[in-house]
């Protein structure tokens, strides 16, 4: 049996601590889920610890040509006893100038869902293009995955002990985050170390405390009707609609299809370079570049290529954030 030379794969992350994916805001703001140049920093990081330098830029390089291409973290769920996998609700206008649910009374509900389950997926496209959106329709749609919470912690670097709060995002039993990996099968056997190996240690912040550790199972994408649904919208590039399962920064060549077709927010990126060779002085590590990138959920007329951008400062050594993004096709 031979083996494609590209294929899909599901990562389900089970969460054993606590995990932390900041907003940038401080160490009391939160979110549920982390973006793609999120893991893809985890990745490479944990490439260059367990392989060297030579196998992290083989790997880095892979993600540039395409050869691998993953998606954001986005939720799981098992609270109806099988695997639901969840995408992004889609950034889109179904014609003229009528954006999905327009209805005021009905907006407020909709802010508060953030991700629609794979098999809903398609009725709520339709509920949303023939205007038939309800509350009791948009109340099925909201899910509760876990529960945010306030730590107490005390640092001791100085020389008295520093009290203060971080909250943390513990899930639920049953679910958890995954993510999509579209692969060259050169590399799945050190991509599989490698997120293995990531969730030992954490992902996310506040790892040195032992947040964000995991166990990870993976799959061809034949689990079960949620990861066929997914297969089939990742594979089917000719849809009229492409969607974004993680933040992009186009190139030249996709300025054209950000003119006509194209529905996307925008959103800041920043953060700080965890390398000894971006310590201020005062030992803090420096903050990156920011930049602006397209959301997850944002969806255009066709696949947009994306880049990988070098955030570093002063040339020390690139600091690299992944803007390329795997897409499914949606239909209405």
């Amino acid at each position: 049996l031979i083996m494609p030379s590209v294929i899909n794969k599901i990562y389900r992350l089970k969460f054993i601590t606590p995990v932390r994916f900041g907003r940038g805001e401080g160490l009391q703001s939160l979110k549920m889920c982390a973006s793609a140049d999120t893991l893809f920093s985890a990745i490479f990081l944990e490439a260059l610890r367990l392989y060297g330098d030579k196998t992290a830029d083989e790997i880095k390089d892979a993600f540039v040509s395409g050869d691998v291409k993953i998606s954001s973290l986005m939720p799981y769920s098992t609270d109806i006893g099988d695997i639901s996998y969840y995408l992004p609700k889609p950034i889109l206008r179904i014609s003229g100038n009528k954006r999905i649910v327009p209805v005021e009374n009905i907006k407020k509900y909709l802010k508060n869902i953030k991700y629609i389950r794979a098999e809903d997926f398609q009725n709520y496209i339709s509920e949303s293009a023939n205007m038939t959106l309800t509350i009791e329709k948009l109340q099925k749609y909201k899910e509760d995955f876990g529960v945010e919470r306030l730590y107490d912690k005390v640092s001791l670097c100085d020389d008295e002990p520093n009290p203060y709060r971080v909250s943390a995002y513990s899930f639920y039993e049953g679910n958890g985050l995954y993510f999509i990996m579209s692969i060259d099968n050169k590399y799945e056997e050190k991509m599989d170390e490698i997120i293995s190996s990531i969730g030992i240690s954490g992902i996310g912040g506040k790892t040195a405390s032992g947040y964000g550790k995991y166990e990870v199972k993976s799959n061809y994408m034949d689990e079960n009707e949620s990861s066929q649904i997914l297969k089939r919208m990742l594979d089917d590039s000719e849809a009229p609609i492409q969607m974004a399962l993680g933040p992009v920064y186009p190139i030249k060549e996709d300025r054209d299809a950000l003119k006509e077709n194209a529905f996307y927010s925008l959103e800041e990126s920043d953060g700080f370079v965890y390398s000894t060779s971006f310590l201020n002085e005062d030992g803090n590590f420096m903050k990156r570049k920011s930049c602006v990138l397209i959301k997850e959920g944002s969806c255009f007329g066709k696949r947009l290529e994306g880049s990988l951008l070098d955030l570093s400062h002063s040339g020390k050594h690139p600091v690299w954030r992944l803007a390329k993004s795997i897409f499914i096709g949606v239909r209405i």
